[in-house]
């Protein structure tokens, strides 16, 4: 049988594994030959974890980006200042890179580059400021304040933002902060 959803019932929030763990555990068709001494020595063995390797997070999504986007550009706006924004998943890959009308050429560039430090060192960008040097490895990170990683609730970075624009680093992590304090119910409701 197909334990899929039926296309009409699929959207947002609404995603499951087609598989549970316990349909392909159990004495269910194979349950009529064993005995009651293998079934009972089967519940006495140790059960395989759900992931052996330990959970990984959830890999951004394009939907994932777009709500944060949406968020922090309304607080931009609400602020009357153009920025540029750049968002990366944990393996420092580009999930999302978006130019504000009127914002400052240079903040392109930036807005990556601060969003990069924090999905290589999962730490606020600023904070690279207190240990010189460090913005001349891995190629080039920023230590300039504006980006800030992405840390679910339960302590996993799933990546970072970068903000660039504002007339200071403060204000473009002002900014940022609006989506990174949302990411745990992005994670959840958009995919």
């Amino acid at each position: 049988s197909n334990n899929a959803a039926p296309a009409s019932t699929r959207g947002r929030g609404s995603q499951s594994n087609s598989a549970s763990p316990s349909s392909s555990r159990g004495t269910g068709a194979q349950g009529s030959r064993s005995s009651p001494a293998s079934t009972a020595s089967q519940a006495q063995q140790p059960q395989p974890a759900a992931n052996a390797c330990g959970s990984q997070p959830k890999d951004l999504s394009y939907d994932h980006a777009a709500e944060m986007i949406r968020l922090m550009s309304a607080k931009a706006k609400e602020l009357n200042i153009p920025i540029c924004i750049c968002i990366r998943d944990r393996h420092d890959n580009l999930v999302a890179h978006i130019r504000m009308k009127n914002a400052l050429l240079g903040s392109i560039e930036l807005s990556c580059q601060k969003a990069r430090s924090s999905a290589l060192f999962p730490f606020p960008s600023g904070d690279f400021s207190m240990s010189p040097g460090i913005e001349l490895s891995n190629g080039i990170i920023s230590n300039v304040r504006g980006g800030l990683p992405l840390i679910t609730a339960s302590g996993a970075s799933v990546g970072s933002i970068g903000v660039s624009g504002a007339p200071s680093g403060e204000l473009d992590e002002e900014i940022a902060k609006v989506a990174v304090d949302m990411i745990d119910f992005i994670l959840e409701n958009y995919w």
